[in-house]
């Protein structure tokens, strides 16, 4: 009888196993294919301790940074894991994640959403569409979990964010020979990362000077908050850091005053590096 029930718990085990196994790759198969999956399968596709930069941030990251030609130029290898409208609050948990399999020499964080009050987030139109951004393209892992917390209030809704098969089920209608090569969500992408796009945009006139902008403006007290103890949990693990403003339109002398109140305390409360590429851009 003993002999009969350990059995019985082996076989339970294994069709769990076997159960969890499928599940997860088919959630990874089934996931929209974008720009986004590709960007953090190929993240996920780096060898172990192989990069020595990543970039994490919103979308002045992946259409800034190219990191082939980084190493082409360069040499060091590098990687954006960014994604669209992304909110600082998720920033350290992707840190996380990256350090889970990466040992990077620098980290870089664009500053751009940290401008941003909590309420603009909450009230975005594509709200949904910015949060599986980030939710749709992380491992199942306890970082997924962690994510889908901190941007998902509503705890009835959270299941449909953490088992995002539940979106993407009624997409294997339309599965093609090279979605199945993300069965494990590690798969090369030959762009490393970087957006590549024909669009072309007129952007004569709208230049702005805004190096004469020395006074500061307090930035909204909730990504204050983030970012301090991100700052913090940068100096706790040694990690080498550089936080940058990359060019954008819209912008005025106000979000620059808050811009420069980052830049005294990242630069001189924390000791970390800081570029301001709108301002780099002008002179």
């Amino acid at each position: 009888m003993q002999t009969k029930k350990y059995k019985n718990i082996f076989r339970i085990v294994i069709f769990l196993w076997i159960f969890i196994a499928l599940f997860v790759s088919i959630s990874y198969i089934l996931r929209q294919d974008n720009d986004l999956k590709k960007r953090f399968a190929g993240f996920y596709e780096q060898k172990e301790k192989s990069l020595d930069v990543v970039y994490i941030g919103a979308s002045p990251v992946h259409p800034y940074w190219a990191a082939p030609l980084a190493w082409n130029e360069y040499g060091f290898t590098s990687w954006p894991l960014a994604t669209n409208v992304q909110q600082p609050k998720v920033i350290k948990v992707l840190l996380d994640e990256v350090l889970k399999t990466q040992v990077p020499k620098v980290v870089v964080i664009e500053l751009r959403m940290f401008s941003r009050h909590q309420s603009e987030f909450d009230e975005f139109i594509e709200k949904e569409g910015a949060t599986r951004n980030v939710t749709d393209n992380v491992k199942y892992s306890f970082n997924k979990i962690r994510i889908v917390n901190l941007l998902i209030d509503n705890i009835e809704e959270r299941h449909l964010y953490l088992f995002d098969i539940i979106k993407y089920h009624s997409l294997w209608k339309h599965l093609e020979e090279k979605d199945w090569q993300y069965w494990d969500f590690e798969k090369k992408d030959i762009n490393g990362g970087h957006l590549v796009s024909g669009d072309v945009v007129n952007l004569s006139g709208q230049d702005q000077d805004f190096s004469s902008v020395i006074e500061s403006r307090k930035m909204p007290a909730e990504q204050e908050i983030i970012l301090r103890d991100l700052l913090d949990y940068c100096k706790k693990h040694d990690i080498v850091l550089l936080c940058t403003v990359n060019p954008y339109t819209a912008i005025n002398a106000e979000v620059q005053e808050m811009f420069n109140y980052m830049k005294e305390i990242i630069v001189d409360e924390y000791g970390y590096d800081y570029i301001n590429l709108i301002i780099c851009m002008m002179n």
